[in-house]
Order: C-alpha cells, then structure tokens, then sequence
C-alpha cells in the first residue's frame, strides 16, 4: 500500500511539473506580442487579461486528489500575472551596449590639399630667383651702360664680347601670389687701367596665377637704375623700365624652373661724348642712344623658407641622386689674370671678366656610390656685336662653347649641412670673324677646384658658397692681324698666350634631387 502511495505521489509530481513549464513557455512566447501590443495602445492586452484556458487532463485517481496537488505547484502555475505587472519582474531591460564599448573615435573629412603652383608664393614666402640661368635669346643692349647693340642665340660665354649681367633677385610674398623683390648691382674693378666702378639697383613687383596643379604664369615689372663711370663706350647712369613674365613648373612648392621673356625699355640716359669712330669703320656719330634689350631665357627660382606642410630632408636619407644649379650666380670676389693683361681683382654681384672658368653657368651633377658626384656644366652660343643698329647684321661675330666636367664628392654633415668638394677640367673653343676678312680662332685648356659649402635652407634647396681655382694648362689664340687703329685691337693677334688664372669665391643655388 505504501508503494502504490508513492508511486501515486511520483506521477502526480511529473504532471506538475509539466503544468509549470507549459504554462512558462507561454509567457516567454507571449511577451513580444504583449510589447506590441502595449506600444500600440493597449488592444492587445486586454484580449490577453484572461487567463489561457487549462489543457485537457485525464481526471486523476483518488490517490492523485488526496494528495493536495495546490501545495505541490510553483507559484507561477497558480495564475498568470497580467503583461503589466510581468514584463518588468520577469524580463531584466538589455544592458547598455554603448556604454560598455569605447566611443568611435569622430571622423573628420580629410583636409584639400593646396596645389603646389598655390604654395609656392604663398604669403610669408620669401624667393630667391636667377631669371637668366640659361640665356636662349637676347637682342639690344650689350649691358646696361654700353653703347654696344648684340645679337645672342644660347649662352655665347668665355670671349671677351660683353654680356648683360645675372643677377640674383629676392622677392617676399607680401600677400597670397602678390610679390615684391629687389635686386642689387654692385661691381668693382681694381686694375691699373682704372677698372670697372658700376653700382645700381632693381625693384619689381609681380604676381602669381595658378595655370594648374602645378604650372604658373608669374609677370612682373618693375624700374632699373645703374651708373658708373662712364669710358668712350659707355654711359654715364640708365634708368629702365623692365617688364617680364615667367611660366614656372614646381613639383612640389619649393622650387620652380622658370622660363620667359623680358623687356628693358630706356626710360632715362646720362651720356657723354661717345665717339666710336676709326679708321677702319669711318665717322660715326657723336652720340649714340641706348637700345632696349629684349631677351628669352630659362630660370631657377627657390624658395629660402621651408613650407610648414613640407618634410624637410633629414640627414638619414642620405645623398640625394642629382644635383641641378647655377653655379657662380653671385660672385664675391675674383682675381684673375690672363692674355697678356695685368691682374685684376673684381668685387661684386655681377661678373666683369666674361671668361668662361668665373662666369656663371648651369650645372648638373649624378650621385654615384651615395657620395661620389659626376657631373658638368656647359655652354655653346653665337653673338654678333654692331655700335651702330639695333639688329647687328654686317658686324663682327662669333661662336663659343665650353664645357668642364669634374669628379666630386657630397658629403652630408647634418641637416641643414654638407660639404661638396670638387675637381675638372675645362675647356673652352672660340670662333670669331669680322666682315673685312679678320678672324681669329681660340684655344683653352684649364684645370679647376672647388670647394663648397652647401646650406639646405629648405626641402631640396641649397646654397653653395666657397672658393674656386682655375689654374691654365694649355691655351692660344691665332689670327689675322689688327690695325693698330681698329677698336677690336686685342682680339685677332697673330699668335698669343690664353692662359687664364683666377682664384674666386662665389655663391649659388643647387637643387638636390
């Protein structure tokens, strides 16, 4: 009887249990719809207020009932709370995700990149410009003082022809592409024949429009003054006013290779009696008026600040690959002597001697071997002299070319330092003939030595500053003789020495690249 009690007591247990879980899972199952239907206005819910009907059930046996099934059921199997009252006791609210994961860090749009043609003079930029680099064509003027007209095609260099000067100018970007720059003239012969004493200076103003990405067009203009004193060829003092315009190309705001016309324009002339009358070329006129000069020429214009948006080159990275510049752009001092001539000292911004070893050049070097740098510079150009027209045609003329390769060394000291010793050869042919049938031909053959010191001012930009020796090795000219009364005396000699010795310290603008 106990057994069959137990037994009985056993099942009815299991039924419970049972009861409690269906009636469980129809909450569970209940609730998103109990949600819907609160959040709707409540419709649902009063249809759900009734309690779920009982499922069906085998009616129990007498021991079932006797056992008083009510106290053995979980309270959740009495009655079935009303949503209201369950949603919040049964179902705990989500956690907060967002506070427990770290915030998303706030994307900003990317910052536009300036275009380097914009950076290149933007306000605050301080350039340093050579405009005649590379001279490619110039007509007019021999140089600001002389009396003396030429036709020039290329860079006709290391003859004794005259040759306008190329001078550094600075410009500061006062506002955003509007620029303002200076350049001096300064030049001072010391010489037994009395020398050369030019002083003057050049003011512009320019702007700079944005062609694309990174080409401009950059016009200026501006007004000249030089003077000196005056000798049978030249005159007194020249004010002009000089209107040019440059399309420069700048990978990267910088630098800029510069190429464009100017125009010299005489506006104002002191002059003297300027008698060039021979014998061999009859009278001419006592006075003669100044000719403009209108000129092609290539450029190399720097940028002397860093660009806040520009990585500078540290020391790390070692020697760059090439190295591109004009060379002896603004000499210091020279002292030189040659051709029979006594020495001369020259102290100046622009070079009086017009001999190829101290004239400025370009130059271009590789780095090999990260320090060893081969490289040259060169020059070829024809030019025709008159005194008497504005375009020379039955006047003397001549064909020059030179050349100087040489073997190097850069050597990056720091940062902002390196040391670029050099040495080479130079080379220099001559061909020069006038219409009476004189001629002469030139020779000469010299050895050089640089040492320079190259101060990196910004990203790819260097000034060169040191002493350089040109030492002769061989050198002749051979030709036609002169009349004694002939202005050319000096440049057609039978025979004669053209050795050319010179000590100078000189300062330029290199590129490394």
């Amino acid at each position: 009887m106990a057994s069959a009690h137990e037994g009985c007591r056993e099942d009815c247990g299991v039924r419970a249990l049972g009861i409690a879980g269906s009636v469980v899972a129809m909450l569970f199952v209940s609730q998103p719809t109990l949600a819907a239907d609160e959040a709707s206005g409540g419709a649902g819910a009063s249809q759900l207020d009734e309690p779920p009907e009982p499922e069906p059930e085998a009616p129990p046996t007498s021991d079932v009932s006797s056992s008083s099934p009510s106290s053995e059921e979980p309270e959740s199997a009495k009655s079935v709370p009303p949503p209201s009252e369950a949603r919040p006791a049964e179902v705990s609210p989500p956690p907060n995700v967002a506070q427990s994961r770290t915030a998303p860090p706030v994307v900003r749009p990317p910052t536009e990149a300036v275009a380097p043609s914009r950076v290149f003079a933007r306000s605050g930029a301080w350039l340093a410009s050579v405009d005649d680099a590379l001279p490619l064509f110039g007509l007019g003027a021999a140089s600001s003082l002389s009396a003396w007209s030429t036709l020039r095609i290329g860079d006709p260099g290391g003859m004794n022809h005259l040759v306008p000067p190329r001078p550094v100018a600075i410009d500061a970007a006062i506002g955003d592409r509007l620029t303002a720059g200076f350049s001096p003239v300064l030049e001072q012969t010391v010489s037994s024949d009395g020398g050369i004493h030019i002083g003057g200076l050049a003011v512009r103003a320019g702007y700079v429009f944005s062609l694309g990405e990174r080409v401009f067009l950059w016009p200026r203009a501006g007004l000249s003054y030089v003077e000196g004193v005056p000798d049978e060829r030249t005159f007194e003092h020249r004010l002009d006013l000089v209107v040019d315009g440059r399309v420069g190309w700048t990978p990267r705001g910088t630098w800029a290779l510069t190429v464009g016309p100017s125009l010299l324009l005489p506006l104002a002339v002191g002059k003297r009696n300027l008698n060039m009358g021979s014998a061999a070329w009859g009278p001419q006129p006592p006075h003669v008026d100044p000719f403009p000069r209108i000129g092609l020429s290539a450029g190399l214009t720097v940028r002397l600040d860093d660009e806040p948006t520009s990585p500078r080159a540290s020391a790390s990275e070692g020697p760059p690959r090439f190295l591109l510049g004009i060379e002896r752009a603004v000499p210091l001092l020279r002292v030189w002597s040659g051709d029979g001539a006594d020495a001369r000292i020259d102290v100046g911004t622009t070079d009086s001697t017009n001999r190829f070893p101290v004239m400025p050049r370009a130059a271009f070097d590789v780095v090999t071997q990260n320090t060893v740098t081969i490289g040259a510079d060169a020059s070829a150009g024809y030019v025709r002299t008159s005194s008497y027209s504005f375009f020379p045609s039955n006047a003397p003329d001549a064909f020059v070319m030179g050349a100087a390769p040489r073997l190097g060394g850069f050597f990056r000291q720091s940062e902002h330092l390196a040391f670029w010793p050099r040495v080479g050869l130079t080379c220099v042919y001559a061909s020069a003939s006038r219409p009476d049938g004189i001629s002469s031909k030139t020779f000469h053959l010299g050895a050089d030595l640089d040492a320079f010191v190259v101060a990196i001012v910004a990203r790819d930009v260097g000034i060169t500053v040191g002493p350089s020796l040109a030492l002769p090795l061989a050198g002749s000219r051979r030709g036609s003789p002169l009349p004694a009364e002939s202005p050319y005396i000096g440049t057609g000699l039978v025979t004669a020495d053209y050795s050319f010795l010179a000590f100078s310290i000189s300062a330029g603008l290199v590129l490394l690249l």
